[in-house]
């Protein structure tokens, strides 16, 4: 949601801070990967991420791997959790069977997802002070 994330702050004793803003519903979605470069001394993990103002969907999905294969360009192991539009985008990708292969997490373990990390450092940490 395009909404400021509610955080601790400091204010004079008996005096509430206010955050005055629009009540807005409109959101954005975000797609993302890490990755990992085995043997890489310098830098062996990288972010990427596709921002939507719609839902991820199948083809946002397929096409966000595919501009990922593009920008690596090399073979690619996916690992992702078990969101239907995730299996739906590797039958939408089967013609790069050869190139990317697909993992899944086990279902409800978050905490395995390296992606949610970065999520949730980002909303609580990085856009705090953001207004969007």
């Amino acid at each position: 949601m395009l909404q400021p994330v509610v955080g601790r702050t400091w204010a004079p004793v008996g005096q509430t801070p206010v955050l005055v803003q629009r009540d807005r519903r409109d959101r954005y979605s975000v797609i993302g990967a890490v990755t990992y470069r085995p043997g890489a001394m310098r830098k062996p993990f990288d972010m990427f991420f596709l921002a939507c103002e719609e839902n991820v969907n199948t083809a946002t999905a397929a096409h966000f791997v595919r501009l990922l294969r593009k920008q690596l360009g090399r073979k690619l192991l996916i690992v992702w959790d078990n969101l239907r539009v995730h299996h739906a985008a590797q039958k939408a990708l089967y013609r790069m069977r050869r190139s990317v292969a697909f993992e899944y997490l086990p279902p409800y373990a978050p905490q395995a997802n390296p992606v949610e990390f970065l999520w949730a450092h980002s909303k609580g940490h990085e856009a705090r002070e953001l207004r969007p």
